[in-house]
């Protein structure tokens, strides 16, 4: 029998089921390398790429209050989508991956899972499921009822971004007219500058 683990599980919503999100969770988690960690999404979506990517790799569902199973891929069941068409998202598959992160950020929230790992999501997905979030950021910022938020990316470098995420075509002209107090990036760097 595989080996159980004690560790408390990071949670990583599975993004977009017709996306990168579920190929780039099942490689990841098919590693060696990899943490105790429950994929918050479908499983029918992965299955199908564990098929493709992870052969001999067991999705084995999960429920809070449980040991992840070492060896296997654990997955909240939160959708069970069929009849998918892969890089076309509907309103479906924005209703599903907006659960997918609701759901992640109250197990962590509750002390059931440590962090949070997003997939990719699509934002023609969110939009088309009625969600006025322009991505991730804002939709955490929300469910963690917080204003003082930001994205960070980090790495040898640490940057934080001071604005949402723009299209790479609309990204120039963006930029062009943005204007900020400078409130969050100071913010930002003075935390920073205390955690190097």
């Amino acid at each position: 029998m595989a080996e159980m683990t004690a560790r408390l599980p990071l949670a990583i919503s599975m993004g977009c089921p017709v996306g990168i999100g579920p190929e780039i969770a099942v490689r990841f988690l098919a590693t060696e390398a990899a943490p105790p960690a429950v994929i918050i999404g479908d499983p029918l979506v992965l299955e199908q790429c564990a098929r493709q990517w992870a052969p001999g790799v067991r999705i084995q569902d999960w429920q809070p209050g449980r040991a992840v199973l070492a060896g296997a891929i654990n997955v909240l069941p939160v959708s069970r989508l069929a009849d998918l068409a892969w890089g076309k998202p509907d309103v479906r598959t924005g209703q599903a991956m907006a659960s997918y992160i609701a759901e992640a950020v109250a197990l962590v929230r509750a002390g059931e899972l440590a962090a949070l790992v997003t997939c990719p999501i699509t934002k023609t997905g969110l939009r088309l499921a009625g969600y006025a979030y322009p991505g991730h950021t804002e939709m955490l910022a929300d469910l963690c009822q917080t204003e003082n938020f930001g994205m960070m990316l980090a790495g040898q470098c640490r940057a934080a971004c001071s604005k949402i995420c723009y299209a790479l075509c609309s990204a120039i002209a963006a930029c062009a007219s943005v204007t900020t107090d400078g409130a969050a990036t100071r913010s930002a760097s003075a935390r920073f500058r205390r955690s190097a």
